[in-house]
């Protein structure tokens, strides 16, 4: 067991994966009772069937978030005692699956370049030597054909806009549930960053932006009396993210778990809830 954390401990965590178009969630967590390392890829669909009319606007359609999370099992890390050494395998009957290989793959660290709309992606020190040294954070590696980037979540927030930051998952019309990471930035906005897109608006890029100073209204419709929304610029784009351009939104902070989004020009609003 120290064998694996001192060697692959840097791996425990959340990652996001370059993937094309749609992008990935690893959490790798470590498995005391099987005295490994599993990545689980993290996948998600809405199962609220409740889309209904805004009580303050019948034209608006509001779409609410209740994601159901799958975890598939992309590899995983574990001691092999008669080797003496940490084996990294895609499937090893740990939790009786089938088609059992005893196939090993291999981790490497990479660079990870940095994505010219956001901050998600960042760029990496070059591809080096390999220290086994858990206390040597790396922020980058490749599985196979992807690569996959740490995202750090702060978990001691100093100030009540940093409460946003984290893992988040909205709904988005006929692509189903998204994953995105939120930021709150000293310029008082709030970013949301999709670590999983779609064919129009694809990860990596920016979904929405909101001007904590700047407030619009205060909400007197039913759903969200006395709460406060605030001014903010949604992101759009034609398949193929053809013709993106930023469209007039509102954010409405329901508590510092939900959200909701009101596109404007799409006559929607979507409710968007914490993942981590």
């Amino acid at each position: 067991m120290v064998g694996i954390l001192y060697k692959y401990g840097w791996l425990i965590g959340y990652w996001a994966g370059n993937k094309s178009v749609s992008g990935s969630l690893l959490h790798l967590k470590f498995d005391p009772y099987k005295l490994s390392i599993i990545a689980w890829k993290l996948k998600a669909v809405n199962k609220s069937l409740n889309n209904v009319h805004w009580s303050k606007n019948s034209l608006i359609r509001l779409v609410y978030t209740e994601p159901k999370f799958t975890y598939q099992m992309l590899f995983c890390i574990q001691y092999d005692s008669n080797q003496h050494k940490a084996k990294i395998m895609r499937s090893n009957l740990l939790y009786d699956e089938e088609d059992n290989k005893d196939e090993e793959f291999i981790i490497r660290e990479a660079i990870f370049e940095k994505h010219h709309e956001s901050e998600l992606w960042k760029q990496e020190r070059e591809e080096g030597n390999y220290y086994e040294n858990i206390i040597e954070q790396k922020n980058c590696f490749s599985f196979e054909n992807e690569k996959f980037f740490k995202i750090w979540t702060l978990k001691n927030n100093q100030t009540e806009n940093k409460s946003f930051d984290g893992i988040w998952v909205g709904n988005y019309g006929n692509h189903g549930i998204e994953f995105l990471l939120l930021k709150y930035e000293i310029s008082d906005y709030l970013t949301a960053t999709k670590i999983t897109g779609d064919i129009n608006v694809p990860r990596g890029e920016i979904s929405w932006r909101c001007n904590l100073k700047d407030q619009v209204r205060i909400c007197d419709e039913k759903e969200w009396n006395g709460k406060i929304s605030y001014r903010a610029k949604a992101k759009v784009a034609y398949t193929g993210f053809r013709n993106p351009k930023e469209i007039d939104s509102e954010v409405i902070v329901v508590s510092n778990d939900k959200l909701v989004v009101y596109w404007y020009d799409l006559g929607e609003m979507t409710t968007f809830v914490r993942v981590v």
